[in-house]
């Protein structure tokens, strides 16, 4: 560290130490989810057959493998499981976003049980430990699925869990589309895409006819319309759109002889009274208006005269809730609100879960982002009809008992079947947290089925997950709508610890504390610090909230600074300053340039004045990172940027974001790594001097994987020859400097969106690899040594375009 820089440091330290405790304040609520952080990781959602030609190129290529035949290669192994959630007297452990649960027969368990599909983690069905059946777990069963992880609906063939259907793609979701059907026929071990025209980009259910006592006719509701298969899976034909052609988001047929009821967006409810591959007798209900984007049914098997939709449009707000008496000809609105929107919480697109009691028509239950339910649902005049709604909504109603669904954003909803569980009077509710049930009788939640070991959790992007300097096995990571996560991988009891906020953004450990957090969390994201195991205290003070504000501490742990960004500047304060004291300008009198819309911001570890900025709004300026330096640019308070991008022809035409990494370890204190995320082409840059020159070191992953999003690019700290990049579809090893990658994935599934990396080593044969995923929490592994040559790596007289300098000197 410069000596001068070092005494003013000092200096300031010993000034700031009469400043008073900062106020603590309580952790924002969490209304809705935020939607910035997501819609900055796509821009534009690719298509099925373009996810899927990124998923066959990733699977194409070979799997990593040992040289040494005296060494045996490791694999990775989950971390932890159950996300815990310390609020006293509540039971809202967490499990990460779950799309859509059923009940259905398993072979190898001879019993009827529970399966679920995650938003991105993929399919699971309750199994029993072996060693003591009485204990549950939860088992993976599309770990060989060569397509999207994404669940929008599957179908579990009636008394043979061998034959399973997977709809993927899971609307209103960015990130999470599909990439077409899918068929096994040996209980997951292979999996066999099935074609269908139009090709859906995402599914919302897959049912059986009941009136085929065969159980081979199924329909698909899809955002293409509804498909028909008469040999479970196999072939199909397109059957319906719609009067408007907008797709069908629900379908459902109460019993053999009642109608299909059919949810439409642009039209509502529609019945038909015939529904085949030639041709139907449909009609739209009367009763439902407004804008209609989303509608979801529910048809009463005691009664299949009652019909119930919840309808949403404009697609995050709420039209109503409506009843039909007469098998859905005529539907009115069953809970007409005067100005207030008591469930919706503008999360209306993605969320939506509807069910009615099989043994009663009066039970009805629906959710969005928040749940209410009726216990009276049929009474003759809709103004009598009571709901119990969500707890903590406002204007809760007639009945003040309140309702726990657990968590916000549901997906899904159904009773609980007598046939599983004699005499229960609880609904399952999926959701953003994961599995819980509701007891509507005694008016108890439960949240006992996300504690079996299921963790679909989603990391955000490579700054929101951070490994602790000092302690290897503390991590942190910004999860979507499950908050700020502490990651303590030796534990087994409390490996997994929810410490506040509904969608956590970026993280940072201070370096040789691993006990003090900087944070961003909420909607709209807000800045914290967590001290000494708390409380979170806000750091926004003289800067505004909202959009996704970055936060990072220095690396370089004798400098113990923090620095955030609010438009054109960023800013600095001392770790132990609360919200007493204001943020300092870094670069007051140098903006960045106008337009910016700045991404993530990263510090270096030996270099300890080094800022990296990446943009998403490169298309505006024609540029995506940018570097404050101390000393070349200036000083802490007064300096300027450089544009240090790497040349080449991946500039975007529209916004499409970067990443940046700067190497942590003393061995390449001035290594920085960046990844082009949704640029095209797709590339991945090495840099041996703070950005000031680059290679280009995507190797044959040009030609073999050139359409991906590429979230981050690690570097061994031992050896620079061995590099780990995470990608949309998997996780990737060279061990030649770039030249030739190999697919780095025993013990994950086949397809794992893998959004974060973090290293620690402290020799050869001590170096572990920490992922975070979008879907499918976190996971380790013991990292190979290949040799212990030490070399170059990046020798200017060898040929190929891994060595080729692509921007400044080097």
């Amino acid at each position: 560290m410069r000596p001068t820089l070092l005494l003013t440091a000092m200096a300031t330290a010993i000034a700031a130490s009469s400043i008073p405790c900062p106020a603590q304040v309580q952790t924002p609520a969490h209304p809705v989810e935020s939607h910035v952080m997501v819609e900055k990781m796509w821009t534009a959602e690719p298509s099925p057959a373009e996810m899927r030609a990124g998923i066959e190129a990733a699977l194409a290529i070979p799997n990593w493998r040992l040289r040494s035949p005296e060494k045996s290669a490791t694999q990775w192994s989950r971390v932890s499981g159950t996300i815990i959630d310390p609020t006293p007297g509540v039971e809202h452990d967490k499990a990460g976003r779950v799309r859509c649960a059923a009940w259905a027969w398993h072979n190898g368990l001879a019993e009827t049980t529970l399966w679920v599909g995650a938003s991105s983690g993929g399919l699971y069905f309750l199994g029993r430990n072996p060693m003591i059946p009485a204990w549950r777990l939860w088992v993976p069963v599309s770990k060989t699925l060569p397509g999207s992880p994404t669940v929008g609906a599957f179908l579990v063939r009636a008394g043979n869990s061998n034959r399973i259907l997977v709809g993927t793609g899971d609307w209103g979701r960015s990130g999470d589309g599909g990439t077409g059907l899918y068929r096994t026929d040996d209980g997951g071990a292979s999996w066999t895409r099935i074609s269908l025209n139009p090709e859906p980009s995402h599914f919302f259910k897959l049912i059986t006819d009941p009136s085929d006592t065969t159980g081979q006719r199924v329909l698909a509701a899809t955002s293409e319309g509804v498909f028909i298969s008469s040999d479970f899976g196999l072939s199909w034909d397109h059957a319906y759109d719609g009067p408007t052609g907008n797709g069908v988001t629900d379908i459902v047929r109460a019993s053999a002889s009642s109608d299909w009821i059919l949810g439409v967006p642009g039209t509502g409810v529609v019945h038909c009274s015939i529904l085949t591959t030639l041709f139907h007798v449909c009609t739209a209900g009367a009763g439902i208006g407004g804008e209609i984007s989303r509608v979801s049914v529910a048809v009463s098997p005691a009664n299949p005269s009652w019909v119930f939709a919840l309808v949403t449009g404009p697609p995050r707000l709420l039209n109503g809730i409506y009843r039909s008496a007469n098998g859905g000809v005529g539907f009115v609105n069953m809970d007409p609100r005067a100005t207030t929107d008591p469930i919706a919480w503008n999360e209306g697109h993605h969320t939506h879960a509807i069910a009615v009691d099989p043994a009663s028509s009066n039970r009805v239950i629906v959710g969005l982002a928040a749940a209410q339910m009726t216990l009276n649902a049929t009474a003759a005049n809709p103004s009598d009809i009571c709901w119990r709604r969500n707890v903590g909504v406002t204007g809760s109603g007639c009945d003040t008992t309140g309702l726990d669904a657990g968590h916000v954003d549901q997906t899904s909803m159904a009773f609980i079947p007598q046939s599983v569980t004699p005499g229960n009077t609880e609904v399952l509710i999926t959701n953003d947290g994961g599995i819980y049930t509701y007891d509507w009788s005694s008016g108890t939640h439960d949240d006992r089925f996300n504690e079996w070991g299921l963790n679909v959790s989603q990391t955000y992007n490579p700054p929101t997950f951070d490994l602790s300097m000092n302690n290897p096995d503390r991590a942190l990571a910004g999860l979507q709508d499950n908050g700020v996560l502490r990651i303590d991988r030796a534990s087994t009891t409390d490996g997994y610890r929810h410490l506040f906020g509904g969608d956590g953004g970026m993280v940072s450990i201070q370096p040789g504390n691993d006990e003090r957090f900087a944070v961003t969390s909420g909607f709209t994201y807000h800045r914290y610090f967590w001290w000494d195991g708390g409380p979170q205290v806000g750091l926004d003070a003289n800067l505004a909230g909202g959009g996704t504000p970055t936060m990072v501490h220095n690396h370089f742990d004798l400098l113990p600074v923090v620095f955030t960004h609010s438009g054109r500047y960023l800013y600095w304060r001392w770790s132990w300053e609360g919200d007493a004291v204001d943020w300092r300008y870094v670069n007051p009198n140098h903006p960045l340039p106008a337009g910016i819309d700045v991404l993530s911001v990263e510090t270096g570890s030996i270099d300890p004045l080094v800022i990296y900025i990446t943009d998403w709004n490169s298309a505006s300026n024609g540029a995506a990172l940018y570097v404050m330096e101390e000393g070349a640019t200036g000083t802490l308070g007064d300096m300027n940027w450089e544009d240090r991008t790497p040349s080449g022809p991946f500039v975007p035409s529209e916004p499409a974001g970067g990443w940046v990494f700067a190497d942590r370890s003393s061995q390449h204190g001035s290594y920085v790594t960046f990844t082009t995320g949704g640029h095209r082409p797709s590339r991945v840059f090495l840099s041996t001097n703070r950005g000031n020159g680059w290679w280009d070191v995507t190797g044959d992953l040009a030609q073999n994987l050139p359409d991906v999003n590429y979230w981050q690019l690690l570097v061994h700290p031992m050896d620079h020859r061995q590099l780990f990049l995470a990608t949309e579809v998997g996780l990737f090893r060279s061990d030649d400097s770039g030249r030739h990658w190999y697919r780095y994935m025993t013990g994950l599934p086949d397809v794992v969106k893998v959004r974060g990396l973090q290293i620690h080593s402290t020799g050869p044969d001590d170096t572990e690899l920490i992922i975070a995923t979008w879907g499918h929490g976190f996971w380790e592994r013991s990292i190979e040594f290949q040799d212990l040559l030490f070399t170059d790596g990046f020798e200017t007289g060898s040929t190929g375009q891994w060595d080729q300098v692509v921007g400044g000197a080097l």
